[in-house]
C-alpha cells in the first residue's frame, strides 16, 4: 500500500514499476517525454548465453564487464499498466520536496519512496545538491540505495550490481534487490 513515485520510463522504470504493482504499491510515473514505445526482447542460443554470463559480479569480470553508459529501452510494461489505469503518469520531476516532488506542471506528488529510474537518458539535473555525486557524475549509492537521502533508490545505473544492469532484462535483478531494502 505505500505511495511510490518511478521517476522514468525507460527500462529501469518498466522492470520497478512491475514489481510494485506485484506488491500493492500505489505507482505514479513521473516522464520527461511521456511514456517510451518499447522494443522486443533479445532471444536465441547468443542471447540466452550473454543473459547468462552478465550475472557475475562486475569483479568478476575484466574491464568492468563492458558495461557502457547506455542502455536500449525494453517491451510495454508502462503502456500496459497506463492503459489498464493500474498506475497515473505525471510529467518529469522537477525538485524533490518533503513526503514527495513537484512535478514540470506545477504539481506535486505525495510519495512515501522516490525511485529514480532514468537509466537510459539520465537527467539528475532534479536531485538536491545534498546526494553526491561519483567521478562520472553519477549518483553515490550502494547498490542503489541512496547514501545520502533515506528513502532514495535508483535504479538503471549502468553496472549498479552487475553487467546485467545494462541489459534490456537486467533491471529486474536490480529493482527486486533495491525493493527488498526499501520496503
Amino acid at each position: 500500500g505505500a505511495k511510490v513515485l518511478v521517476v522514468g520510463s525507460g527500462n529501469s522504470a518498466a522492470e520497478v514499476t512491475k514489481l510494485l504493482l506485484e506488491r500493492g504499491a500505489e505507482v505514479t510515473v513521473a516522464a520527461r517525454s511521456g511514456l517510451n514505445g518499447g522494443v522486443g526482447l533479445a532471444s536465441g542460443w547468443l542471447a540466452d548465453l550473454k543473459w547468462r554470463l552478465s550475472a557475475l559480479p562486475l569483479r568478476y569480470l575484466p574491464g568492468a564487464g563492458g558495461c557502457r553508459p547506455s542502455t536500449p529501452t525494453v517491451d510495454d510494461v508502462l503502456q500496459n499498466a497506463r492503459e489498464s489505469g493500474q498506475i497515473a503518469v505525471r510529467p518529469e520531476v522537477v525538485s524533490l520536496q518533503s513526503g514527495g516532488a513537484q512535478c514540470r506542471d506545477g504539481t506535486t506528488v505525495a510519495a512515501d519512496i522516490i525511485v529514480w529510474a532514468t537509466g537510459f537518458r539520465r537527467d539528475i539535473a532534479w536531485l538536491p545538491t545534498a546526494v553526491q555525486r561519483d567521478a562520472s557524475g553519477l549518483p553515490q549509492h550502494d547498490e542503489g540505495l541512496s547514501t545520502d537521502i533515506k528513502g532514495l533508490g535508483f535504479v538503471g545505473l549502468p553496472c549498479m550490481r552487475t553487467r546485467r544492469s545494462g541489459f534490456i532484462r537486467g533491471f529486474q535483478g536490480d529493482a527486486r534487490a533495491l525493493l527488498e531494502r526499501l520496503l
